[in-house]
């Protein structure tokens, strides 16, 4: 939702756990650098994401102890952090 005015995005991103069991912040955050033209960047955000919290599925995050928000913040960050890089 941070970025649905700054992309002018009308449809809905991916739905928490919608394909395969990955996590909602992953899938959103493809789908944002998808539409801000950074496909590039998708293998670097999930390596640095598995990096981070070692799993891509819903379920092993909940192994963690993380919530949702980590999850989200980490997945903002990334983005932020590329908005205006090639």
């Amino acid at each position: 939702m941070t970025f649905k005015e700054i992309l002018n995005i009308k449809d809905q991103p991916p739905r928490p756990r919608s394909i395969e069991g990955i996590c909602g912040a992953v899938l959103t955050t493809e789908y944002i650098l998808k539409r801000l033209g950074k496909e590039h960047l998708i293998d670097d955000f999930r390596k640095e994401f598995i990096s981070e919290f070692k799993y891509l599925k819903c379920l092993d995050l909940m192994k963690n102890g993380r919530y949702c928000n980590d999850y989200v913040g980490f997945a903002t960050r990334f983005i932020y952090k590329h908005l205006n890089k090639n």
